[in-house]
């Protein structure tokens, strides 16, 4: 019997640790497509503005560009927002 209840405990607790490190693998991949988007939309009003090369100029490095632009803006911005995935908290340890 304690080694039933033990063993119940033990897997609790696995699993909850493997909700929380699931959940933060979705935030920071929600995060990251977050900010590929905006800065997709940025660069999108961009060319409309004409201050970039029009669609058929750029073809698909306005999404490379989006890419690597939306990488800076997580990394500056959303990595280290409250409860983001930079910061170390109770529930990201």
């Amino acid at each position: 019997m304690i080694l039933r209840v033990k063993y119940h405990e033990i897997m609790q607790t696995v699993g909850d640790y493997l909700k929380a490190t699931t959940r933060h693998y979705l935030l920071e991949f929600w995060l990251f497509i977050s900010a590929f988007g905006i800065m997709f939309a940025v660069l999108s009003w961009m060319q409309e503005s004409e201050l970039l090369p029009g669609t058929e100029t750029m073809g698909p490095w306005k999404g490379v560009l989006a890419v690597g632009t939306g990488a800076i803006l997580y990394w500056t911005v959303a990595r280290n927002m409250t409860g983001g995935p930079g910061v170390k908290s109770e529930e990201n340890n």
